[in-house]
């Protein structure tokens, strides 16, 4: 099954990645980050599919993939302003 992103399926409910029933969830704290994506790798490490996270609540990114199961090599990717200085 090809993983695929369910619109607004999404929880903030626990952070990190949570294997549920319809896939898996991906849950980010982040006050910086304009943007979250999901990369999933094969088992050569090669990129097969990115999904940006496109539910944002409280400074958590969260997106639902389905077609995951536990075992999935994923990575995540962030973009947003730059300020190590920031307090």
């Amino acid at each position: 099954m090809k993983p695929m992103l369910v619109p607004k399926g999404g929880s903030i409910t626990h952070l990190g990645a949570t294997v549920t029933e319809m896939g898996v969830n991906f849950a980010v704290y982040s006050e910086s980050a304009t943007t979250i994506w999901v990369s999933i790798f094969d088992e050569q490490d090669l990129e097969t599919d990115r999904f940006e996270l496109d539910v944002h609540e409280d400074n958590i990114r969260t997106g639902l993939i389905s077609g995951l199961a536990a075992g999935t090599r994923y990575g995540l990717r962030a973009d947003g302003p730059y300020d190590p200085g920031q307090e």
